[in-house]
């Protein structure tokens, strides 16, 4: 009887986590569809009362509209961007975890507390002196101050997050490539990467979305469509004689697109570099 009564709690427990899950999914996704409704609508009814979920019919104008705007090269921006970005933060998180997690250090703990509370940093309360650096340096409207900044402030999370899938591969494939007559270095990217590869590929998914929904650096250090990105050029459907709102949901459909099929490229990866640490 007690069996009886435990497994029947087992399936109302599992049925409310559903329940709420799924009622957060649809909460999470509500957005997404209205962005989506809006986007296929014509002019006339995007501000129709009472507002319509599904346009009938679809219409591919707003998606024009954007396309007139120049917003297929800030695609290109944020590309470019979120790539170099990511490499150099994972490249540099990823020596700097590899040396935590590896050479016992002596004040190791307070480098890595040092790292996250550089992470806790706002970004408004450097913006000014980066700005005043890079316009000294006559590197502003270009790709490298935000390829700089991006990567500067993805590096604390790459370190984090790499030093845990390092700590995960056993030290003696790093004695036996030492034994072997390799060095150091030649451990690292010969033996230690290919196995971390799912745990590096998490952390590039993370560090390419967070440098390509990034916006405060994007638009003080930006100032022509050739530089700017994809958050930058939504933003300006925001004009003092009202919103654009159907030509702007067009381009933020078109904006999530890229980080979309990234993911769905590398999900497999991306489950076993989350899932990694789980188990010992």
């Amino acid at each position: 009887m007690a069996r009886l009564r435990a497994s029947a709690i087992d399936r109302l427990t599992r049925m409310g986590v559903y329940c709420f899950v799924g009622i957060m999914g649809l909460f999470a996704l509500t957005p997404v569809a209205w962005l989506v409704s809006t986007s296929l609508k014509q002019d006339g009814q995007v501000f129709c009362y009472p507002p319509v979920l599904i346009p009938r019919p679809a219409s591919w104008v707003q998606f024009a509209r954007a396309l007139q705007q120049g917003i297929l090269p800030k695609l290109a921006n944020s590309a470019i961007v979120g790539c170099f970005s990511t490499f150099v933060s994972v490249l540099a998180g990823g020596l700097a975890a590899y040396s935590v997690s590896r050479l016992r250090i002596r004040w190791t703990g307070i480098f890595l507390m040092i790292v996250l509370v550089a992470q806790m940093i706002p970004a408004i309360a450097v913006v000014m002196p980066l700005f005043i650096t890079f316009k000294t340096a006559r590197m502003l409207d270009s790709y490298v101050p935000l390829v700089l900044v991006h990567a500067t402030y993805n590096l604390p999370f790459s370190i984090w997050l790499l030093r845990s899938f390092f700590d995960e591969i056993p030290a003696e494939i790093d004695e036996a490539g030492l034994i072997d007559g390799c060095s150091r270095f030649g451990v690292f990217t010969r033996l230690i990467l290919p196995l971390a590869a799912p745990g590096l590929m998490a952390t590039s998914v993370f560090c390419f979305i967070k440098s390509w929904n990034e916006f405060l650096f994007a638009v003080i250090f930006t100032y022509t469509p050739r530089s700017q990105t994809i958050p930058v050029a939504i933003s300006a459907f925001i004009a003092d004689k009202g919103i654009s709102w159907g030509p702007m949901s067009a381009a933020g459909m078109l904006a999530i697109l890229p980080p979309v099929m990234f993911c769905l490229m590398t999900q497999r990866y991306l489950v076993r570099g989350l899932t990694s640490g789980a188990i010992r």
